[in-house]
């Protein structure tokens, strides 16, 4: 009888709780694909912030002002790199580079060379204000140098987030870019989309998910983290691009 009591004290407790994810802007559309099913199966309900990384992460930094419960950003490194903020972590997939073009590829670009060329419009994430910017640039030097990249960046347009970039090429103000493969999987972009992988010196980045020291809802918290690493929940990250 107090174990039927006991869990029903905590079945109390647990519904009518919200957790808060901070997550990076290409990040929210899948986290909420598997956070729907994770409260229609269990009660919890799931809101989802997303930024910057870096901006994010200020505010979990300032003594998590925002009552953050999860953050998960592009940049594993800042997680890894501040662990002493973080209660526990789990891998929940990859996600890769990759050049993005137009369907059907109407400029036939095939390599970064191309995006040299003067009938092709490049857009770009900014390196200060988006993970991917900062990926791209490296990208762009290791392809052939510093001297590349600063020329790609000067003809390209910038944009702040990886959002803004899928936009410019859907909208045909852009012809490529270099973004997450994720992107392309998200909303309807597959219908105008197409991925070119860059070999080699694009290599695949992990998607850690923190659970934060000061998370105000652990045990939901935690059951969170345990639903989306499940082999079925993890299938449903694949299925929109991560690897």
């Amino acid at each position: 009888m107090k174990r039927i009591l006991l869990i029903g004290l905590i079945s109390s407790l647990t519904l009518g709780q919200t957790i808060k994810i901070a997550c990076d802007h290409g990040l929210k559309y899948p986290l909420k694909k598997v956070a729907e099913l994770f409260t229609k199966q269990t009660d919890i309900d799931v809101e989802i912030v997303s930024n910057n990384g870096e901006a994010l992460f200020n505010k979990i930094k300032n003594k998590n002002s925002e009552g953050f419960d999860l953050f998960i950003p592009a940049n594993f490194r800042l997680i890894l790199n501040n662990k002493t903020l973080f209660k526990s972590q789990k891998l929940i997939g990859y996600n890769k580079p990759v050049i993005i073009v137009r369907k059907n590829n109407p400029k036939n670009i095939k390599t970064l060379d191309d995006f040299k060329k003067n009938d092709v419009i490049v857009v770009l994430a900014k390196p200060k204000t988006s993970y991917i910017g900062k990926i791209s640039r490296e990208i762009l030097i290791k392809y052939k140098d510093s001297s590349f990249a600063k020329k790609i960046y000067q003809k390209a347009i910038q944009v702040p987030t990886e959002n803004e970039i899928n936009k410019n090429i859907k909208n045909k103000i852009a012809d490529t870019s270099i973004n997450w493969r994720s992107s392309v999987f998200q909303n309807d972009n597959n219908k105008y989309l197409s991925i070119i992988n860059i070999p080699y010196i694009a290599s695949k980045q992990k998607l850690i998910m923190a659970e934060l020291k000061e998370a105000p809802h652990h045990l939901e918290t935690k059951k969170f983290l345990n639903f989306i690493t499940k082999p079925k929940n993890k299938l449903i990250l694949k299925k929109l691009g991560f690897k």
